[in-house]
């Protein structure tokens, strides 16, 4: 039986780089996984999902000019669209507002549309497990892009060319190299980000209705294929399972890393007899989600086709818990007085969901990850569950899922983004909770018990408030 080393797994990491979904790093490390799995005696079964992948495979495939000049681009809008080898030609027209009149004003021309860099209330995110109430904001370009992106569908409804959208208040530092948003399907029309002085230049550009030529070449295969594997442990009993799951696509070494702890914890189950079957899931589509689902996260896939893994219907086992690995590791970095993005010498702070009030309880007595003691134990809001333990928690399968996310989370950058000793402690505190769900009573897991219809509506009232607030600024 092969050994796994969580060392020689993160290496790999660091010498692959960034992993799209249905890239050849993804499909690379999607192999690997399965050939560890196979090495430690597992039997590995595959979900095969087709779809139209788009990729900007060159930096140079991506230009922009006025008169002549280059203008320094941040990133590219995922999904968007592509103008072909030889660009756009068009008038720069300035667009204010996401509503169909506004993208009117620039048919036939490339749109420059500003988005604000916003600071979220941490409570309108995340909640809390006691009468503790949650304090501070968060300010991550993934928040601002899904709240006040451009809404490429109606650009191209009205004509436009293509979109740049201009961060206002993030940093170039901030807003590099950002793959963002990444839950939206093909839209068609080819866009990107720009920050900083590059910004206003092409805001003053705009005011004056220049002309820009613009490149966006990208590359559409279609019918590629992307995987989502998973291995199974049987104990005991085959009618309970636990499900211990993370996505293998991602963007940077901490986005995603958590096949680091699945194949450790998988390890271990094989060296003991468990209570129950243990089922490890490495889920596919969670940047580009699209690619395998409608709606929901990319596990709800997963979950839809092998009901008989959790569902607890006649014939089907029941999950009892889950633990949802991501993001392991995350260390913090901040911009120094120069403007460089450069770690702190800290950790990010952990965003660890428990979806009960008994599990909550046992993480705060578990948990060993940054420190000894976590009080960053949080429950979903009534409108928001981070990452992939969303569909879990929707199914009501009681879990605990790490989902930390620093600004840099959906950035394609090759920075040292996670302390590997940190991670190893993480991944000890999931195998001492795994390993006490085996052994827990059923009915010592809890019961999940979503929002309210009310609760929805209050949270929803106070994010249209703060929308408000945001357009009157």
């Amino acid at each position: 039986m092969s050994v796994i080393s969580i060392e020689e797994e993160h290496n790999y990491l660091v010498s692959h780089g960034t992993r799209p979904t249905g890239s050849i790093a993804h499909k690379k490390l999607i192999e690997r996984v399965a050939e560890k799995l196979t090495g430690i005696g597992l039997t590995v079964h595959r979900d095969t999902h087709n779809f139209t992948r788009w990729e900007v495979q060159k930096k140079d495939a991506v230009s922009l000019n006025i008169d002549g000049k280059s203008i320094p681009i941040s990133s590219v809008f995922p999904y968007s669209g592509q103008t072909g080898p030889d660009g756009f030609k068009g008038k720069l027209i300035r667009v204010k507002g996401n509503k169909n009149k506004h993208w009117k004003k620039a048919k036939g021309a490339i749109a420059v549309f500003e988005v604000s860099h916003i600071e979220v209330p941490v409570n309108l995110l995340i909640s809390s497990w006691d009468t503790t109430k949650i304090e501070g904001a968060i300010k991550n370009p993934l928040l601002s892009a899904m709240a006040l992106g451009p809404k490429l569908r109606k650009a191209k409804r009205a004509g436009v060319l293509a979109v740049i959208a201009v961060w206002k208040g993030l940093s170039e530092e901030g807003a590099k190299s950002q793959y963002l948003p990444f839950t939206f399907p093909y839209q068609d029309i080819p866009a990107v980000w720009v920050a900083g002085e590059s910004g206003n230049r092409i805001i003053s550009a705009a005011k004056e209705t220049r002309d820009a030529n613009f490149t966006l070449n990208a590359l559409l295969e279609t019918n590629c294929k992307t995987e989502t594997i998973w291995a199974v442990v049987k104990g005991k009993r085959t009618d309970e399972t636990i499900i211990v799951s993370t996505h293998s696509d991602g963007v940077n070494i901490a986005e995603e890393n958590g096949h680091l702890g699945l194949l450790k914890l998988a390890e271990q189950a094989m060296k003991q007899l468990n209570e129950r079957t243990i089922v490890f899931a490495f889920i596919t589509g969670h940047m580009h989600i699209p690619a395998v689902t409608d709606h929901g996260q990319a596990s709800t896939a997963w979950l839809k086709n092998h009901p008989e893994l959790w569902r607890g219907n006649k014939n089907e086992a029941k999950a009892v818990g889950a633990l949802v690995i991501e993001h392991l590791g995350a260390r913090e970095f901040k911009e120094n007085s120069s403007g460089k993005y450069e770690a702190t010498n800290k950790a990010e702070p952990e965003i660890i969901y428990a979806t009960t009030t008994e599990l909550n309880i046992l993480v705060r007595k578990t948990w060993k990850g940054v420190s000894d003691n976590t009080e960053n134990v949080f429950k979903p809001s009534a409108l928001i569950h981070f990452g992939e333990g969303e569909p879990l928690y929707e199914n009501k399968i009681p879990a605990v899922a790490l989902v930390t996310a620093p600004s840099y989370l959906l950035a394609e950058r090759n920075e040292e983004f996670v302390d590997l000793n940190i991670a190893k402690r993480q991944i000890e505190s999931f195998s001492k909770l795994l390993f006490t769900f085996d052994a827990m009573p059923k009915g010592d897991f809890g019961k999940v018990k979503l929002p309210s219809v009310w609760s929805k509506l209050i949270m929803s009232l106070r994010v249209l408030r703060l929308m408000m607030q945001i357009k009157q600024f």
